[in-house]
């Protein structure tokens, strides 16, 4: 932010019987044309809301000639500075006014340079008047610590001026500032033709900054708070054809370090994924081959047959399968079990004959034992026997069981051993 000389500015004050921001901006040039000295066409305009009340607003008018506005932004290009925003001296006291005492009540701040001398009356963070004068003096009265009448001269009307800008009718305390707030003596005399009680530096809320360095640089260290706001944009005098043409310029290294950070990210994204890609397919490639190890399938011989039905004519890499390639194996290895014949284990249930005669030959109705002398007698005699299977499960009947059919021919000595045989027969048995 660049401050204009007092030979370039004026200050004005305004009462306007508006509230809002937006009708105050509406009829802002035509009420301020009367104030300045010159064509409102040829002016440079911004303003200050000091005070917003019942019966309107108080506003503080800043205005510079184009021709002088434009020679001044000129200076500053031939310096290599192309400044965002340019305003008066007097709003940068008004910004850092806060930071300087701890009170809020109106004060004037004497700004004391060695070009230079400022004189502002502000509240809060608010310029209420400004007056500004320029001497070759200034620079030997700050070394020696002498004022010359002419600055007191000065100071004391400009202090009275600023009174009667003031909203009430106390005296006004007075704050030095600058290089010339450094020397004791100067400001001694100037203080004895001041009325008003004189204040200290405090240089609250400013950290790891010396007081010498607030004092010095206090106009600098307020124009950039001044347009840090948004709310104080209206000060700036840089509007319409005198905008800063590159107003993205601040924001290209944010912008482009808030990309390179996305980038970055995006790219660990990528790499973190593509490892954890790179292991699900390694975990699954290693279950697609431990089921073709449980189907009993060599993998060589898969592979080929895999191959040659996909017309692929290079060779098998060793290398890890991709997921697309696993999937086409295992549709392909579904195929190949479709195609298969289903088979089923023959696990029959059902005694063999052997089981069935040696069944036979302990039945207590063919043969009967002695029990005294264990002697075995037959009661019955096989003759003939036919063992038939006559039901299996077959291809979709899985579920089916064995059924089989035993044909005996006997002979006995008398009917009724053979119904009693007939009868054990179809009487339910362990067997």
């Amino acid at each position: 932010t660049s401050s204009l000389p007092s030979q370039a500015s004026l200050v004005r004050p305004l009462h306007l019987a508006l509230t809002k921001e937006k009708d105050i901006r509406a009829v802002l040039q035509f009420e301020a044309e009367p104030l300045i000295p010159f064509p409102i066409e040829e002016a440079a305009i911004g303003h200050s809301i000091v005070k917003i009340g019942d019966e309107g607003s108080h506003l503080t008018i800043l205005a510079a000639r184009k021709d002088k506005f434009e020679t001044h932004l000129e200076i500053c290009r031939n310096a290599g500075i192309e400044p965002e925003a340019s305003t008066i001296a007097g709003v940068g006291l008004a910004a850092i006014n806060p930071y300087l005492h701890s009170g809020l009540e109106e004060r004037i701040l004497v700004y004391l340079n060695s070009d230079c001398a400022i004189c502002a009356l502000v509240q809060e963070d608010k310029l209420v008047f400004c007056v500004e004068t320029a001497s070759n003096d200034l620079g030997t009265a700050i070394r020696e610590g002498n004022a010359p009448p002419s600055l007191q001269r000065w100071l004391k009307q400009a202090v009275h001026s600023a009174g009667k800008h003031a909203s009430g009718s106390r005296e006004l305390s007075t704050l030095f500032l600058g290089e010339g707030a450094l020397n004791t003596s100067l400001v001694e005399q100037l203080s004895t033709s001041l009325s008003g009680p004189r204040l200290s530096l405090e240089t609250t809320g400013i950290s790891g900054v010396s007081a010498s360095d607030v004092l010095c640089y206090a106009i600098p260290i307020g124009l950039a708070l001044s347009q840090a706001e948004a709310r104080n944009v209206s000060t700036n005098l840089r509007q319409g054809n005198f905008s800063y043409p590159a107003p993205w310029k601040r924001l290209q290294v944010p912008l482009s370090t808030f990309t390179g950070l996305c980038l970055a990210l995006a790219l660990c994204f990528y790499l973190i994924g593509g490892l954890l890609v790179e292991r699900r397919e390694t975990a699954l490639q290693g279950h697609f081959y431990g089921l073709l190890e449980a189907l009993e399938i060599d993998r060589s011989t898969f592979e080929r047959d895999f191959r040659t039905a996909h017309g692929f004519t290079t060779p098998a890499s060793d290398g890890p399968l991709k997921s697309s390639a696993i999937a086409e194996r295992v549709q392909f290895l579904s195929q190949q079990m479709e195609k298969r014949p289903r088979s089923f284990p023959l696990a029959s249930t059902v005694p063999r004959v052997s089981d069935v005669l040696a069944w036979l030959s302990s039945h207590p109705k063919v043969v009967s034992v002695d029990p005294t002398t264990g002697e075995r007698a037959a009661l019955v005699e096989l003759t003939s026997m036919n063992y038939t299977m006559v039901k299996r499960p077959q291809k979709g009947q899985v579920r089916d069981r064995y059924q089989v059919k035993v044909d005996l021919e006997v002979e006995c000595d008398s009917s009724r051993l053979a119904r009693e045989f007939h009868d054990a027969l179809l009487e339910p048995n362990a067997f």
